[in-house]
């Protein structure tokens, strides 16, 4: 269905697992990984669109239920995929505020992802948010691959002497 997920890595797992967080039981996967010497926990969530007050509730538990999952791990974290809310809804803004995570858009720009099919009305829904340990280095939009999203291309750095 449009809810499979997967995660691949240049860097090899450390561990990794499908989790599901909230009651949409959509998966989620999670996997953590070594860069620089550096354990970094990685986020896979693709919670349901907001159709409908019982949509976006779920959408929101969802990211409510990242947020808590996330305070297990003390390590650095990138929580990613289409999120289906844009940076400037309540959901988005508290899930930054719950996990302090901040979002690689910063100080670049939106990300216009979806929909494909209408680049006009194009909103910024597919989103890489990060720990204040890594740094956004470069951040674009890939070519049409043939999804109803544009891939979402960050490129990273470990930040030393943090954390």
């Amino acid at each position: 269905d449009n809810f499979g997920i997967a995660l691949l890595s240049k860097l090899p797992f450390q561990s990794s697992n499908v989790v599901y967080l909230g009651s949409a039981e959509v998966p989620s996967v999670v996997a953590t990984v070594r860069c620089n010497g550096r354990e970094i926990t990685i986020l896979g969530t693709h919670p349901l669109p907001p159709s409908g007050r019982e949509g976006t509730a779920l959408r929101d538990e969802q990211l409510s239920a990242a947020a808590t999952f996330l305070a297990q791990f003390q390590n650095s974290k990138i929580v990613l995929g289409d999120l289906n809310t844009t940076p400037w809804c309540h959901s988005f803004r508290r899930l930054l505020k719950e996990t302090e995570l901040k979002d690689s858009s910063r100080g670049l720009g939106y990300a216009y992802t979806w929909p494909t099919y209408f680049p006009l009305l194009g909103i910024p829904i597919d989103h890489c948010l990060l720990s204040r340990d890594l740094r956004t280095i470069a951040r674009r939009v890939g070519a049409n691959a043939g999804s109803d999203h544009l891939p979402l291309i960050v490129d990273l750095e470990v930040r030393s002497g943090l954390h």
